[in-house]
């Protein structure tokens, strides 16, 4: 919240600008300025917070443009009625596009060829489309009341497009700092480690869109009584989306004010480049100029640049790497651990099977896991495990096979739904939501079954400190190193409370302490508290000393299955995989 203050005192401030001028001039600058710091913070709720790069967001603020001005000359609607309308049908398109390029899982440069395809298809339905103008455009007739939107006094525009700037600020905050927010930006960094954190990609994209398409028509339903003259190419032309999309990335996607910035930098940079030059097209050109390097330069925009630089200088010379802080445990405090052989069966796989192409990467696996079990998948490179993984875990759908979990058939559930029924996982590279802090990338997790924000911190907060991130918790998840990455991995996977984990190569890399310390971590949680470990390791001393079971998979397929002693000793196994070095190590 601490955002708010600072906004009330600058709205405050910027809004006695009128009152200490009367020059005509500065007050259109800086009412454009809003103006296009509002569409541009309207875009970055989808752009920048969930990823998805729309250069076709000018059809939006088009339909309530057009609607509003339309309804208004032809039926005399009062503007905000017929906008209203506008805001309705952008919000179907908006959503009708949304779920399209999520059902077919578009990648970003697709779902922007997407938008732009639709933002081209409507500029020539307007153009085509003599009712409301067609090429020629459509004059809004004057009407001096403040129920037309019409004003003669230019300040108020500035005023009403300074309190829609200020407005969309404090609901991204808002947005920001709740649980919808965080989700958002979990899906930005990382769409298959949302999943596995149990978030339904499809609805948070939709609701993203949805709110990026309805705050942005609305801004086209005051625009259009602003400018008072509509025609396709200065309301729905390509330019249009750009000056949407541009002051965005100038001032920084990540941050709240980002697009302000930006807007003021690309604004004036745009009325100083026309007063100086005389032909139409040198603003656009010098904005090119600019761009160009602050691209190559200052890739993340201005203000995140700014702030990174902060992090930067404040961030401690000597920081706290590896595992070393864990502490090790005693073998006698797994004494009281229930025997697994004992418990009934949480998972069990049935001739489960995937084909990619040409390449079987599993062939007819079955086998079970035991509440507790603490059970090993090893083999070659290539073997197919982490392709299993992915079938168990939702993100790949098999050919054929079953899979149960605690009973229920979870075969062709999505991950997120897998996630919430208690099965989690990590991947074999680690993959945290790289521009947010650690707390927050633990956070996103422990939303899945928390009742309440507070709930959801606190299960947060108890998860940081099991695995010893608390003094990492507000750094940024990418600054750390790879021995804390990895531990993140795991800490965010088991912040959603699962019943069984997957756990993908996480001593990968690791020293033998860290390894050491790892496995005791391991072992003490899965004693506590129960949770069934499933993972798949190539360090085979971590395997020895964490395995109840082993599986060992090769092309595809079971090769054997048994205790660490009996597999070891497989002459099959010991060709195909394990080798004598393997063995004496």
């Amino acid at each position: 919240m601490r955002l708010f203050g600072p906004l009330v005192v600058a709205a405050a401030l910027l809004a006695l600008v009128p009152l200490a001028t009367d020059n005509a001039y500065t007050i259109s600058i800086l009412t454009s300025v809003f103006l296009w710091a509002y569409f541009a913070s309207c875009w970055n709720i989808l752009g920048g917070m969930t990823g998805q790069l729309s250069f076709g967001h000018a059809a939006f603020s088009g339909i309530g443009a057009y609607a509003s001005a339309v309804l208004f000359i032809k039926f005399g609607w009062q503007p905000l009625a017929g906008g209203s309308l506008g805001i309705v049908l952008a919000v179907l398109l908006a959503v009708a596009i949304g779920y399209v390029s999520a059902r077919y899982n578009l990648v970003h440069l697709h779902f922007a060829l997407v938008t732009t395809a639709i933002g081209q298809i409507a500029l020539f339905l307007a153009m085509g489309w003599p009712y409301i103008g067609g090429a020629s455009g459509i004059t809004v007739p004057y009407k001096a009341t403040a129920a037309q939107l019409f004003f003669r006094n230019p300040a108020v525009y500035y005023w009403i497009f300074l309190a829609m700037t200020l407005a969309v600020l404090g609901l991204s905050i808002l947005i920001r700092q709740r649980r919808i927010g965080l989700y958002f930006l979990c899906i930005r960094e990382s769409e298959p480690a949302a999943k596995g954190a149990g978030i339904d990609i499809l609805r948070y994209k939709l609701l993203a869109i949805a709110i990026s398409a309805a705050l942005t028509a609305l801004g086209g339903v005051i625009y259009a009584h602003y400018i008072r003259f509509l025609d396709p190419d200065s309301v729905l032309g390509w330019q249009v989306s750009l000056q949407m999309v541009i002051p965005a990335m100038l001032g920084g996607t990540q941050a709240i004010l980002g697009p302000m910035i930006g807007a003021a930098i690309f604004v004036v940079l745009q009325e100083t480049t026309r007063t100086i030059f005389e032909f139409a097209g040198a603003p656009l050109i010098i904005v090119g100029l600019v761009l160009i390097p602050m691209v190559l330069f200052l890739p993340a925009g201005v203000v995140p640049s700014l702030l990174r630089l902060i992090r930067r200088r404040r961030r401690a010379a000597i920081r706290h790497s590896g595992l070393a802080s864990v502490p090790s445990i005693a073998t006698d405090s797994l004494v009281a651990r229930t025997n697994p052989s004992d418990a009934g069966v949480l998972l069990r796989v049935e001739g489960l099977s995937r084909r990619f192409g040409g390449v079987q990467a599993v062939n007819s696996v079955s086998f079970e896991c035991r509440r507790g079990e603490r059970l090993a998948v090893i083999g070659p490179n290539g073997a197919g495990k982490s392709t299993l993984f992915a079938l168990l875990g939702g993100f790949v759908v098999p050919n054929s096979g079953k899979i149960w979990f605690d009973g229920a058939r979870i075969d062709g559930l999505d991950a997120n739904e897998v996630c919430r029924r208690g099965l989690a996982r990590t991947f074999q590279t680690a993959q945290p939501f790289r521009a947010l802090t650690v707390r927050e990338n633990v956070l996103a997790s422990a939303y899945l079954h928390a009742p309440s924000h507070a709930d959801a911190m606190r299960d947060a907060e108890a998860v940081l400190m099991l695995f010893d991130l608390s003094a990492h918790a507000d750094e940024i998840a990418s600054d750390l190193n790879i021995v804390d990455q990895k531990r993140l991995e795991v800490a965010r996977a088991w912040a959603t409370k699962p019943r069984l984990i997957l756990l993908d190569e996480v001593g990968a890399g690791l020293t033998a302490l860290e390894l050491e310390q790892l496995v005791d971590m391991l072992m003490r949680l899965n004693a506590e508290q129960g949770t069934t470990i499933l993972f798949i390791e190539h360090v085979m001393s971590m395997v020895a000393r964490l395995a109840d079971r082993v599986i060992v998979l090769h092309h595809g397929e079971i090769l054997a299955q048994g205790s660490m002693d009996e597999v070891s000793s497989n002459p099959v196994v010991i060709e195909a995989y394990l080798g004598e070095s393997a063995l004496a190590a």
